[in-house]
């Protein structure tokens, strides 16, 4: 049982260590991701207690103690290991650029969450009735909203497109509120609620978008 924690936390690791040093896939140095501060802080702080975690592993893996509380503390110290992927592949997905990244971080968890990252890598190819499909799926286990800007977009952008407009409405103003300086979002409600005829709300986002000026 020992053995195969060591070899499943050996290949974690390196797994890991690879995804966090590669250029392709260091989600600090994606262009435009930076911006957003909160998140990078976060994954920042991520990393380091990830590394903490590493740390207590190998010295339980050292010591002379092989009995039952060291391995329950090892598996623990990996289910900690395993919810920090989640949660840096939650806040990662935030940027289109990291999908790949997010997906290949929780590729072995069994998680939900991962119907959001396909959805959102399916519309990132063009392939938008999957990412609906994904996105549906995932809702109908989930009712309540995530707290996460782009699947908002991205799936209140497909129910527009799908014409299920009140419930697209909703998730696009989740998404502003998430990060209310996007143009697009702004637009997007600028525009459903003139063709609705609800000229009022329209104006709240015409005039955001007149304060976030042009691009």
């Amino acid at each position: 049982m020992l053995n195969k924690i060591i070899r499943t936390y050996q290949n974690t690791r390196l797994a890991t260590i690879k995804k966090f040093t590669n250029q392709h896939y260091d989600i600090l140095d994606e262009a435009g991701f930076l911006d957003d501060g909160y998140i990078s802080k976060k994954i920042e702080g991520l990393k380091i207690e990830y590394a903490k975690l590493d740390n207590q592993i190998d010295v339980l893996l050292l010591s002379a103690n092989k009995d039952d509380y060291t391995k329950q503390k090892i598996a623990t110290l990996l289910e900690q290991k395993d919810d920090i992927h989640l949660y840096i592949a939650f806040l990662s997905s935030n940027s289109m650029n990291s999908i790949e990244f997010a997906i290949q971080l929780v590729q072995n968890q069994k998680t939900d969450f991962c119907l959001c990252l396909e959805a959102l890598y399916h519309f990132k190819q063009n392939r938008e009735k999957d990412a609906l499909d994904l996105f549906e799926k995932y809702f109908m286990l989930h009712q309540d909203p995530l707290d996460h800007f782009l699947i908002n977009k991205i799936y209140g952008v497909l129910l527009l497109r799908y014409n299920q407009i009140e419930k697209a409405i909703k998730f696009l103003r989740i998404a502003t509120e998430k990060r209310p300086d996007d143009r697009e979002v702004h637009q997007l409600l600028l525009q459903t609620y003139e063709d609705l005829g609800m000229r009022d709300q329209g104006k709240i986002h015409q005039k955001i978008l007149d304060l976030l000026g042009d691009d």
